[in-house]
Protein backbone atom coordinates (compact mmCIF):
# COMPACT_ATOMS: atom_id res chain seq x y z
CA UNK A 1 0.00 0.00 0.00
CA UNK A 2 1.50 3.62 -1.06
CA UNK A 3 2.81 5.43 2.07
CA UNK A 4 0.07 8.32 2.27
CA UNK A 5 1.71 11.65 3.19
CA UNK A 6 0.65 13.53 6.32
CA UNK A 7 -0.52 16.65 6.54
CA UNK A 8 -2.39 18.54 9.50
CA UNK A 9 -3.22 22.28 10.42
CA UNK A 10 -4.54 23.01 6.55
CA UNK A 11 -5.93 27.08 6.34
CA UNK A 12 -6.78 27.95 2.28
CA UNK A 13 -6.39 31.48 1.58
CA UNK A 14 -9.32 33.01 0.81
CA UNK A 15 -7.79 35.43 -1.39
CA UNK A 16 -5.85 33.03 -3.42
CA UNK A 17 -5.75 29.42 -4.17
CA UNK A 18 -2.46 29.17 -1.55
CA UNK A 19 -2.70 26.45 1.41
CA UNK A 20 -0.90 26.76 4.55
CA UNK A 21 -0.60 23.43 6.18
CA UNK A 22 2.40 21.23 8.11
CA UNK A 23 3.73 18.38 6.18
CA UNK A 24 5.14 15.05 8.33
CA UNK A 25 7.83 12.92 6.35
CA UNK A 26 9.17 10.43 9.22
CA UNK A 27 10.86 12.35 11.88
CA UNK A 28 10.70 15.28 9.82
CA UNK A 29 7.59 18.21 9.48
CA UNK A 30 7.77 21.64 7.63
CA UNK A 31 5.24 24.42 6.66
CA UNK A 32 4.24 24.80 3.53
CA UNK A 33 3.46 27.28 0.95
CA UNK A 34 7.77 27.27 0.93
CA UNK A 35 10.44 27.83 -1.54
CA UNK A 36 12.66 24.93 -3.05
CA UNK A 37 16.15 24.99 -3.94
CA UNK A 38 17.83 24.00 -6.63
CA UNK A 39 21.15 23.06 -5.43
CA UNK A 40 23.21 22.70 -8.60
CA UNK A 41 22.25 26.51 -9.17
CA UNK A 42 23.74 27.61 -6.55
CA UNK A 43 27.05 28.80 -6.16
CA UNK A 44 29.07 26.66 -3.70
CA UNK A 45 30.04 29.75 -1.38
CA UNK A 46 26.82 31.20 -0.98
CA UNK A 47 25.62 30.02 2.23
CA UNK A 48 21.67 30.18 3.07
CA UNK A 49 20.08 30.47 6.70
CA UNK A 50 18.82 27.51 8.32
CA UNK A 51 15.32 28.85 8.00
CA UNK A 52 14.72 28.64 4.40
CA UNK A 53 16.24 25.40 3.83
CA UNK A 54 13.56 23.00 4.39
CA UNK A 55 12.78 22.02 1.31
CA UNK A 56 15.64 20.79 -1.66
CA UNK A 57 14.92 20.18 -5.07
CA UNK A 58 17.25 17.98 -7.00
CA UNK A 59 16.56 17.44 -10.79
CA UNK A 60 18.50 15.28 -13.25
CA UNK A 61 17.68 14.65 -17.10
CA UNK A 62 17.85 11.26 -18.51
CA UNK A 63 17.03 9.73 -22.05
CA UNK A 64 17.27 6.24 -23.16
CA UNK A 65 20.79 6.73 -24.84
CA UNK A 66 22.49 8.05 -21.03
CA UNK A 67 19.97 5.35 -19.01
CA UNK A 68 21.38 2.27 -21.17
CA UNK A 69 25.44 4.06 -20.53
CA UNK A 70 24.77 4.24 -16.95
CA UNK A 71 23.49 0.71 -16.37
CA UNK A 72 26.23 -0.89 -18.36
CA UNK A 73 29.44 1.31 -17.02
CA UNK A 74 30.24 2.71 -13.75
CA UNK A 75 28.93 6.12 -14.70
CA UNK A 76 25.60 5.11 -12.19
CA UNK A 77 27.96 5.26 -9.45
CA UNK A 78 29.24 8.75 -10.36
CA UNK A 79 25.62 10.21 -10.52
CA UNK A 80 24.70 8.25 -7.39
CA UNK A 81 27.50 10.05 -5.51
CA UNK A 82 27.14 13.52 -7.26
CA UNK A 83 23.22 13.29 -5.97
CA UNK A 84 24.41 12.34 -2.30
CA UNK A 85 26.83 15.36 -2.76
CA UNK A 86 23.71 17.70 -3.84
CA UNK A 87 21.83 16.14 -1.27
CA UNK A 88 24.29 16.79 2.15
CA UNK A 89 25.35 20.27 0.89
CA UNK A 90 23.93 22.45 4.07
CA UNK A 91 21.45 20.28 4.52
CA UNK A 92 19.38 20.14 7.99
CA UNK A 93 17.90 17.81 10.18
CA UNK A 94 14.20 18.61 9.56
CA UNK A 95 15.54 19.26 5.50
CA UNK A 96 13.22 17.03 2.82
CA UNK A 97 14.47 16.49 -0.20
CA UNK A 98 12.45 15.85 -3.73
CA UNK A 99 15.10 14.30 -6.62
CA UNK A 100 13.24 14.31 -10.13
CA UNK A 101 14.22 12.24 -12.36
CA UNK A 102 13.31 13.55 -15.94
CA UNK A 103 13.03 11.00 -19.21
CA UNK A 104 13.83 13.40 -22.15
CA UNK A 105 12.11 11.21 -24.87
CA UNK A 106 9.06 11.56 -27.13
CA UNK A 107 8.20 8.00 -25.66
CA UNK A 108 7.40 6.25 -22.65
CA UNK A 109 10.13 4.86 -20.72
CA UNK A 110 10.35 0.80 -20.78
CA UNK A 111 10.32 -1.14 -17.61
CA UNK A 112 13.59 -1.04 -17.44
CA UNK A 113 13.82 2.19 -17.85
CA UNK A 114 11.15 2.66 -14.98
CA UNK A 115 13.25 1.08 -12.82
CA UNK A 116 16.36 2.86 -13.50
CA UNK A 117 14.47 6.07 -13.02
CA UNK A 118 12.91 5.43 -10.04
CA UNK A 119 16.11 3.85 -8.48
CA UNK A 120 17.75 6.85 -8.90
CA UNK A 121 14.82 9.14 -7.30
CA UNK A 122 14.04 6.69 -4.27
CA UNK A 123 17.27 6.89 -1.92
CA UNK A 124 17.74 10.41 -2.62
CA UNK A 125 14.23 11.32 -1.77
CA UNK A 126 12.50 11.64 1.24
CA UNK A 127 9.31 11.54 -1.06
CA UNK A 128 9.57 9.76 -4.21
CA UNK A 129 8.83 11.44 -7.19
CA UNK A 130 7.34 9.46 -10.37
CA UNK A 131 9.50 9.99 -13.42
CA UNK A 132 8.90 13.20 -15.54
CA UNK A 133 7.76 12.97 -18.95
CA UNK A 134 7.51 16.10 -20.33
CA UNK A 135 7.87 15.98 -23.69
CA UNK A 136 4.86 13.32 -23.79
CA UNK A 137 2.46 15.45 -21.49
CA UNK A 138 2.23 17.68 -24.43
CA UNK A 139 1.18 15.81 -27.18
CA UNK A 140 -1.75 13.15 -25.20
CA UNK A 141 -4.98 12.60 -26.78
CA UNK A 142 -7.86 10.78 -26.31
CA UNK A 143 -6.23 7.94 -28.21
CA UNK A 144 -3.09 7.82 -25.89
CA UNK A 145 -4.17 8.70 -22.27
CA UNK A 146 -4.59 5.22 -21.64
CA UNK A 147 -1.16 4.55 -22.31
CA UNK A 148 -0.28 7.21 -19.85
CA UNK A 149 -2.30 5.83 -16.95
CA UNK A 150 -0.53 2.55 -17.62
CA UNK A 151 2.50 4.42 -17.21
CA UNK A 152 1.60 6.34 -14.20
CA UNK A 153 0.62 2.33 -12.61
CA UNK A 154 4.10 0.97 -13.53
CA UNK A 155 6.12 3.67 -12.18
CA UNK A 156 4.09 3.35 -9.30
CA UNK A 157 3.88 -0.38 -8.82
CA UNK A 158 7.75 -0.22 -9.41
CA UNK A 159 8.16 1.40 -6.46
CA UNK A 160 6.00 0.11 -4.57
CA UNK A 161 8.15 -3.58 -4.70
CA UNK A 162 10.07 -1.92 -2.22
CA UNK A 163 8.79 1.49 -0.62
CA UNK A 164 8.87 3.06 2.93
CA UNK A 165 8.29 6.60 1.91
CA UNK A 166 5.25 8.39 0.06
CA UNK A 167 5.05 8.81 -3.50
CA UNK A 168 4.51 11.92 -5.26
CA UNK A 169 2.24 12.23 -8.19
CA UNK A 170 3.43 14.57 -11.61
CA UNK A 171 0.71 16.80 -12.21
CA UNK A 172 1.93 17.98 -15.73
CA UNK A 173 0.29 21.46 -16.40
CA UNK A 174 1.37 20.67 -20.32
CA UNK A 175 -1.33 17.85 -20.79
CA UNK A 176 -4.36 19.36 -21.78
CA UNK A 177 -7.14 19.51 -19.30
CA UNK A 178 -9.49 17.02 -20.37
CA UNK A 179 -6.89 14.74 -19.39
CA UNK A 180 -6.16 15.78 -15.88
CA UNK A 181 -8.77 13.69 -14.31
CA UNK A 182 -7.75 10.67 -15.55
CA UNK A 183 -4.71 11.16 -14.09
CA UNK A 184 -6.10 12.48 -10.95
CA UNK A 185 -7.93 9.33 -10.71
CA UNK A 186 -5.20 7.17 -10.98
CA UNK A 187 -3.81 8.73 -7.91
CA UNK A 188 -6.54 8.96 -6.00
CA UNK A 189 -7.16 4.76 -6.51
CA UNK A 190 -3.55 4.66 -5.77
CA UNK A 191 -3.65 6.43 -2.26
CA UNK A 192 -1.12 9.15 -3.56
CA UNK A 193 -1.72 12.31 -2.03
CA UNK A 194 1.24 14.17 -2.95
CA UNK A 195 1.69 16.04 -5.86
CA UNK A 196 3.97 18.36 -7.92
CA UNK A 197 2.61 20.85 -10.27
CA UNK A 198 5.05 20.47 -12.67
CA UNK A 199 5.27 24.14 -15.03
CA UNK A 200 7.81 22.88 -17.37
CA UNK A 201 9.29 26.11 -16.91
CA UNK A 202 6.31 27.97 -17.90
CA UNK A 203 4.87 30.54 -14.87
CA UNK A 204 1.81 30.44 -12.67
CA UNK A 205 0.29 33.22 -14.48
CA UNK A 206 0.04 30.58 -18.12
CA UNK A 207 -1.63 28.41 -16.07
CA UNK A 208 -4.35 29.78 -14.12
CA UNK A 209 -7.53 28.20 -15.60
CA UNK A 210 -5.46 24.91 -15.35
CA UNK A 211 -5.07 25.80 -11.58
CA UNK A 212 -8.57 26.15 -10.67
CA UNK A 213 -9.63 23.15 -12.40
CA UNK A 214 -7.31 20.66 -10.30
CA UNK A 215 -8.19 22.64 -7.08
CA UNK A 216 -12.16 21.93 -8.31
CA UNK A 217 -11.38 18.46 -9.10
CA UNK A 218 -9.69 18.16 -6.20
CA UNK A 219 -12.16 19.20 -3.98
CA UNK A 220 -14.70 16.79 -5.71
CA UNK A 221 -12.71 13.77 -4.84
CA UNK A 222 -12.24 15.26 -0.95
CA UNK A 223 -8.66 15.36 -1.42
CA UNK A 224 -8.18 18.51 -1.53
CA UNK A 225 -7.47 19.45 2.07
CA UNK A 226 -5.46 16.23 2.80
CA UNK A 227 -3.21 16.85 -0.61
Amino acid sequence: MTKKLSIKDVKVAEDSLYKFQKIKVGNKTVETPGKAIDIRRVPTTLQFSEEIRDIKEIYRIFTSDSIRQASSTNKEQEINSQLTRYRTRDSTPNQITFTFAEFNENHFPNEKEIEFLTDISYPHSDITPLPLVPTICKTVTAETIPAFRNYLKTAIKTIEDLNHQPIMGIIPMAMPRDFLPDILEVYENEGINAFCVDFQGGTVSSALSKIRQLYRLLKQKKMLENS
